[in-house]
């Protein structure tokens, strides 16, 4: 899932809103969007039925402010990345105050608590309902927006540098199979509603389970 995050979601340049009835607009195309996209899936959802869910009688109101669903999608998960990059960045500092820098479960739990814990204002748990269906499809690209998240680039170089042994494409691989199981594990704690301590439970338990992926041997 991380290593996937890193990689920017190809598109069209949106259109330049500065005004803020335009910036008004977009946030809640974001939102709504974010809503539909999570709950029902990136492909089943159409730009129109996003106009529509806020109100909008304007027919073609995303296509106006984002240009495609790859910008609308882009532009979902920047609004995220600098909430998750400062959680990062000070859970990574913790680690490396506390001694834990070379602890393989520390470093992968500052790299994805901060996707566990983006909240929607009603609690929900979108983003990682997003990044599931992200990852079950072939909405990603292979262009890289590593300078914006210096901190989980960090991370995975910490990591692995943990893993001497593997191959950069073992690593990926490993990596690759980590980031299912975390999409599907959040996935499963979003879609059954469930409460903060059981939710907590499955995480860190996944997390465990991710180390195991790490740490095998072939």
């Amino acid at each position: 899932m991380a290593v996937r995050e890193r990689n920017a979601l190809a598109g069209a340049r949106p259109r330049s809103r500065t005004d803020s009835s335009g910036d008004a607009t977009r946030n809640l195309l974001i939102e709504k969007a974010l809503e539909l996209f999570a709950d029902h899936g990136i492909d089943a959802v159409s730009l129109r039925q996003i106009g529509v869910a806020i109100g909008s009688g304007n027919a073609s109101v995303v296509a106006y402010h984002f240009g495609s669903k790859r910008a609308l999608l882009k532009a979902i998960i920047q609004k995220h990345v600098p909430q998750m990059e400062a959680q990062r960045a000070a859970l990574l500092a913790q680690a490396v105050y506390g001694g834990r820098d070379k602890d393989l479960f520390a470093l992968l739990e500052a790299m994805c608590r901060p996707v566990f814990e983006q909240r929607a204002t009603d609690g929900r748990r979108r983003y990682a309902g997003l990044l599931w269906h992200l990852n079950a499809t072939n909405w990603w690209s292979e262009r890289s927006y590593s300078e914006s998240t210096p901190a989980l680039g960090e991370l995975l170089r910490r990591i692995a540098a943990l893993l001497p042994r593997l191959s950069q494409d073992e690593y990926m691989e490993r990596m690759s199979t980590l980031g299912d199981m975390m999409a599907g594990a959040l996935r499963r704690i979003e879609h059954n509603r469930l409460d903060d301590r059981h939710a907590e439970r499955i995480f860190t338990r996944t997390l465990r389970l991710g180390c195991m992926v790490l740490l095998a041997h072939d």
